[in-house]
């Protein structure tokens, strides 16, 4: 019965390390499996030897003495049983899955302590196998205790490693904390600039040959391309912020000496053309104000003395409506201009001097009214106190004038017949009475002649004398009778 007893007891013991054995991870199966083994050969081995023993006895079971030594020793595969089942529970737990990687040097030594005492289980030393199962059990628990700070102390140093650009140890380190947390933020952008703090630091290179070199441009494109793989980079986005301010700055200086040339040799387009891409680099500079300032005044003496100059083409070409309108524009460039201020007011007098003449010419016969004729008197006398020499249009106008007031003032012939029975009346002229035929002198315009006689029906005939135009015999005789 203690045989059978003792059997059970083993092939419990086997059961339980399986069930540990079954629960552990894969990467580590190998080394624990082999662990495990050996334990159960061992138990095995004894239950073996329990049953060969029991054959090989003469003596029934019951009547041998109980041996205290073996059940001392049964209690200490007991108690090295219970701490290796410890040992492989604390290892298989998940916070130790990457231990290997992110606590290289704590692993190993849990893991030599750990052959040890598997070498001493196999001697059957079961007080050092204890003793060393536990202090790699507690050894593996002081890890998991400490993950926290082994996470934080591989982060800063790997970052240190970043910073002083020491790829290799970064990129292990960050590694490291992925291994701990696969979702850490850090680790993870960390680990990004440092696969490609390589590329940076070649770009950073090229930048500085180029600057070397004196090719600002280049080197922006250097900094800008590094900026895009790590902006976080030490001061590399202020680097090429400053560099672009200097590319923009020896810009600004180009177009503004550009622009003071141009303005020398009087060539305002261009200088115009050019300031404004110096006010596109730079908007606000007091050089480009100065060299605005000189463009806008010259542009502004220009403008003024273009219309002056139009201005005098159409006075010498005697086109006073042209001309006062171009002295206009003059004076808005120019507002206290003297100059323009006394040609535009020749040119106005001679605009209406010329209006008032054309409507006079245009209409002969406003002429044959006595207040009409009055006033074209007057200005005739006007026209002939000025000076016009060189004004070909308006002294033929004036002479054109001179010969309408003469012809309205020369009075022309009209000759009438009757037939000495009708009373003739000439309006506005006189009453003429009775005759045969009679011959007037009148002066240019329209007349009403009537005729009356009594029992006959009056007539009435309205003429125009016109200068140079022939006038027909007019015959005046009331012959039909009421």
């Amino acid at each position: 019965a203690q045989h059978l007893s003792r059997l059970k007891r083993w092939l419990y013991r086997c059961r339980s390390i399986s069930k540990v054995l079954a629960g552990t991870n894969s990467t580590q199966g190998h080394a624990l499996r082999n662990r495990v083994r050996s334990l159960c050969y061992f138990y095995y081995a004894n239950a073996l030897s329990t049953i060969t023993n029991k054959n090989n006895t003469t003596l029934p079971a019951e009547s041998k003495p109980l041996d205290i030594n073996q059940t001392e020793r049964d209690l200490e595969i007991e108690k090295t049983s219970r701490a290796l089942q410890q040992h492989l529970r604390t290892k298989s737990n998940p916070l130790l899955e990457r231990a290997p990687v992110w606590a290289v040097d704590k692993w190993q030594l849990s893991q030599e302590i750990a052959e040890q005492a598997d070498l001493a289980l196999r001697k059957q030393d079961y007080q050092l196998a204890i003793q060393a199962y536990n202090e790699s059990t507690s050894l593996l628990k002081s890890l998991v205790k400490q993950r926290p700070e082994i996470l934080l102390a591989h982060l800063q140093q790997a970052q240190q490693d970043l910073k002083a650009n020491q790829v290799t140890q970064a990129i292990d380190g960050f590694n490291k904390v992925l291994s701990m947390d696969a979702e850490h933020s850090q680790a993870q952008n960390g680990l990004a600039r440092a696969n490609v703090r390589e590329q940076v630091l070649g770009l950073i290179t090229q930048a500085q040959n180029a600057l070397e070199k004196n090719e600002l441009e280049a080197a922006l494109v250097h900094y800008l391309n590094a900026a895009k793989l790590d902006e976080q980079y030490p001061q590399i986005e202020q680097i090429a912020a400053n560099l672009e301010l200097e590319i923009k700055q020896i810009r600004y200086d180009e177009y503004i000496s550009a622009a003071s040339e141009f303005l020398r040799q009087g060539e305002l387009a261009d200088a115009q053309d050019t300031v404004n891409h110096a006010t596109s680099i730079i908007a606000d500079d007091n050089r480009a104000k100065a060299l605005q300032n000189e463009i806008d005044r010259r542009k502004l003496a220009t403008s003024f003395n273009n219309a002056m100059k139009l201005a005098d083409q159409h006075r010498h070409n005697e086109q006073w409506q042209s001309s006062v309108d171009q002295y206009h524009r003059a004076l808005s460039l120019r507002p206290g201009a003297s100059e323009a201020k006394s040609a535009l007011a020749f040119a106005k007098q001679r605009l209406t001097l010329h209006n008032m003449l054309d409507t006079i010419i245009d209409d002969p016969a406003s002429l044959y009214n006595k207040n009409r004729l009055n006033q074209a008197e007057q200005l005739m006398a006007t026209v002939s106190a000025l000076s016009y020499s060189g004004e070909m249009a308006l002294e033929m106008k004036a002479n054109n004038l001179k010969k309408l007031i003469s012809q309205a003032k020369t009075p022309l012939t009209l000759s009438l017949i009757s037939d000495a029975l009708t009373e003739v009346v000439i309006y506005p002229a006189a009453r003429l009475g009775k005759f045969q035929q009679k011959n007037l002198r009148l002066l240019p315009g329209s007349y009403v002649i009537t005729g009356t006689r009594t029992g006959f029906r009056d007539i009435r005939k309205t003429i125009k004398l016109t200068p140079g135009t022939p006038t027909p015999v007019i015959e005046i005789k009331c012959s039909e009778l009421i």
